[in-house]
Formats: structure tokens, sequence, C-alpha cells
């Protein structure tokens, strides 16, 4: 998942420390909704430190009626690339199984594209890209070929 949608400048002048937008607080709490919809319950959020993504990934866990403790905040998250959060995601515990990594662009759709072979140039502002996979430890995710479940984008009623 992409981080919802922003302000184009922060108090402090940094990248990092942009907020969501009230357009964007609305999409990440319909983009909850929606994955409750799909009984879609994340038991781990790998998530990037950037106050963006926190607070995307907060909405996000509210409206799953999660408990905050799934969001592990990564600050290595935010500057990643692709096979760097592929990487991330092999370490994860084999006792989760289901995960939600909310990122950043361009690395958010280069790794949707790459494990759903898909033709994904870009996701937008809570974009969400869902995949199945067929292993037994996500030390084999690196690599792999996922079965793309869902892609949507606000306004998330297609």
């Amino acid at each position: 998942m992409r981080h919802a949608k922003t302000s184009m400048y922060s108090d402090d002048g940094t990248d990092f420390s942009r907020e969501l937008t009230e357009d964007g607080q609305s999409e990440a709490k319909k983009a909850g909704i929606y994955l409750s919809r799909q009984k879609i319950f994340p038991d781990k959020i790998l998530c990037s430190s950037a106050v963006r993504a926190r607070q995307t990934a907060e909405l996000v866990v509210q409206e799953l009626g999660c408990d905050l403790s799934v969001i592990k905040l990564k600050n290595k998250l935010y500057n990643i690339g692709r096979h760097g959060l592929a990487d991330k995601i092999s370490k994860v515990d084999d006792s989760i199984n289901t995960l939600l990594v909310v990122g950043h662009n361009p690395v958010m759709a280069a790794l949707s594209r790459e494990i759903a072979d898909s033709h994904l140039h870009s996701m937008p502002t809570s974009g969400i890209a869902a995949f199945s996979f067929d292993i037994d430890s996500w030390k084999e995710f690196p690599g792999m070929i996922g079965e793309l479940l869902f892609f949507t984008y606000p306004p998330f009623d297609k």
C-alpha cells in the first residue's frame, strides 16, 4: 500500500515530515474499510517511519479494529529500493500470515509490478495491491511471482 495523500510541504521543510491532508486522512480510513470488507486483517504492518506513512497505517488499523501494535515502523523503508524491500519482507517471522507494507512510490509500484508480473507502472496515493503467495516461509519471498488478488485505489467503490 502506498501512503495516503499528503501536503506539499512540512512545517520543518523536510519530505520525511509531510503530513496527510484531510483528503488523505479520508482516503486512509476508506482503505481500512475496504480491506475490512475484503476480510484482510494484517498480522503485521511493515511501515515506513515517514510521518505520512505512519499516519496512513494508524488510520487503516483504526478502521480494521486492529491493535496499533501490529505496526512496525522501519526507518529504512523510507528510501529503500524494491530489492531491499523484498529482503525486508523475507525476514518477516513465519508466524505472520497476512502482511501489509505501507510505503512510498516508486518502490511500491515497482515491487508490485515485479511480484505480479504485471504492467502496474504507478500506484496512486492510498493504492493497494493485494497478493497471495504459495510459500511456506517468507524467506522464499524474493523473486516470487504472486497471484494478484486485487489492485484498487480511491475512491474504493470499484
